[in-house]
């Protein structure tokens, strides 16, 4: 009977697939909650950086899990203050995984009402980094600015980002 068990066990697992049991996986999220919060690949994002040619793009990368995520996220506001028709486009794409998304990604999002746009990476890291930098070696929090060509004009990475692309954002409005 046990051995059974074990077999019937094992069989599940196999027909489920691994992402269906990893409480991790973005596919876990309900299309509710992905209506909320766009799940996007590396393809997905250098889409939504496209659509805005012509414009500043702020793309922030930010972790939920990270500590000074909630004051850097709200801060994310101030990136995009003034015209909205002229100023900067934000998107802030959050680094985490479903739990955290579900607890207090999603939350903070409800809270806040930002007037900027919000997705989810879902996909390889490396992936990533062929759209944003390179260079990115995933320090969060992260903002990469966008020219009006759809090119990096600047990266900022860690505890002071939001400052030096305000500062940056600043002088290219100029």
């Amino acid at each position: 009977m046990h051995a059974r068990t074990l077999g019937l066990a094992i069989a599940c697992v196999v027909l489920a697939g691994c992402s269906s049991g990893d409480p991790e996986s973005l596919d876990n999220l309900s299309d509710a909650e992905r209506g909320e919060l766009p799940v996007l690949d590396h393809q997905g994002v250098k889409e939504q950086i496209a659509q805005h040619k012509g414009r500043i793009v702020a793309l922030a990368a930010w972790s939920a899990n990270r500590e000074g995520h909630e004051a850097f996220y709200k801060g994310l506001g101030g990136l995009a203050a003034g015209d909205a028709e002229a100023g900067p486009v934000v998107i802030a794409m959050n680094l985490d995984g479903a739990v955290a998304v579900r607890d207090k990604v999603l939350p903070l999002i409800r809270e806040v009402q930002p007037a900027f746009a919000n997705c989810v990476f879902d996909g390889d890291q490396m992936m990533l980094t062929a759209v944003v930098d390179p260079e990115w070696a995933g320090l969060l929090p992260a903002v990469w600015l966008y020219d009006g060509e759809g090119k990096v004009a600047a990266s900022f990475y860690g505890a002071n980002a939001l400052d030096r692309a305000r500062a940056k954002l600043a002088e290219m409005a100029k």
